[in-house]
């Protein structure tokens, strides 16, 4: 009697362990298309950030750019005297040319 109680619980053991085995494929089948359209969106994230990296850089150095032309041209002089003008100017030159 022992020696059949045995048997049942070893072939209960093995389906067992092969439900469990389909289950996991299924599982994995399922999750397939899941973790490919995840790297995929990692992906197109790392592209946007990296441009938005840029684009920000390029507004930045836009801004930069039109304070030292608009102190060049002497679009800012109204009501500043020319040595006040001068210094602005030249801090704003040396803020741009350093992050050429």
């Amino acid at each position: 009697m022992e020696g059949q109680f045995k048997i049942l619980f070893d072939q209960m053991k093995i389906e067992m362990e092969k439900q469990t085995n389909i289950i996991f494929e299924k599982i994995d089948e399922k999750l397939e298309p899941l973790i490919n359209e995840n790297k995929i969106l990692k992906h197109k994230i790392e592209i946007l950030e990296k441009k938005v990296e840029y684009i920000e850089k390029e507004k930045r150095s836009t801004k930069t750019r039109q304070k030292t032309m608009s102190c060049i041209l002497g679009w800012k002089s109204k009501g500043k005297k020319k040595k006040s003008l001068l210094l602005s100017c030249s801090r704003e030159s040396k803020t741009f040319l350093s992050k050429i």
